[in-house]
């Protein structure tokens, strides 16, 4: 096998493995929270996935596909407020695939709030790159527990699967509950009331 052969089959096999991988349970989370919830339930997990810096690929598609199906109908201050919300975590991400999203919903929304809260997300971020397409995402799959990105459409490298009990501290991120730590480290032999 020629070296440019075989280096083209690890780098496909390689892709296909990233691909299958699952998220993680902060991600987990976040999806269902995103595709399941009501406009507080998607406010809390773009909060979370704002202030913690959650930058995983996939979750933060399914947030730009909810935010383009969504914002247009945001008329009350709380669904509004969710959108706002979905707007900053995606511009916290600092990956430019989001800002055409963000420059749409400014351009269209027709909400101060919005305008104001997806214009300073989409300053955060570099032009220039492929921008997220709507529809790239099946929220109807996702809500199925089925979901994955859409055939062809390419996903952020994951991380490795981390196997429950584990006992890895550096899997723990800012934001998971105490199931989801517990599910990677282990159920507690002890706990106390500080």
């Amino acid at each position: 096998m020629r070296k440019g052969s075989a280096f083209a089959l690890s780098l496909a096999l390689g892709c296909t493995a990233m691909q299958a991988q699952a998220l993680d349970p902060s991600g987990k989370r976040y999806v269902d929270q995103l595709v399941q919830g009501g406009p507080v339930s998607i406010r809390e997990a773009a909060q979370s996935i704002y202030h913690s810096g959650y930058r995983d690929q996939e979750v933060l598609d399914v947030a730009a596909e909810v935010l383009l199906q969504k914002y247009r109908t945001s008329s009350d201050n709380t669904s509004a407020d969710a959108m706002a919300w979905v707007c900053k975590a995606l511009g916290n991400s600092g990956n430019g695939r989001y800002k055409p999203v963000l420059d749409e919903v400014v351009a269209t929304s027709g909400n101060r709030k919005l305008d104001k809260h997806c214009g300073g997300a989409a300053k955060n971020l570099p032009a220039g790159t492929a921008g997220y397409r709507a529809g790239s995402v099946s929220l109807d799959a996702y809500r199925k527990g089925q979901g994955r990105p859409a055939a062809g459409t390419p996903t952020a490298s994951k991380a490795a699967a981390v196997p429950q009990g584990s006992g890895s501290f550096e899997h723990v991120r800012v934001g998971m509950s105490m199931d989801e730590v517990n599910a990677l480290l282990g159920t507690p032999s002890a706990t106390y009331l500080v």
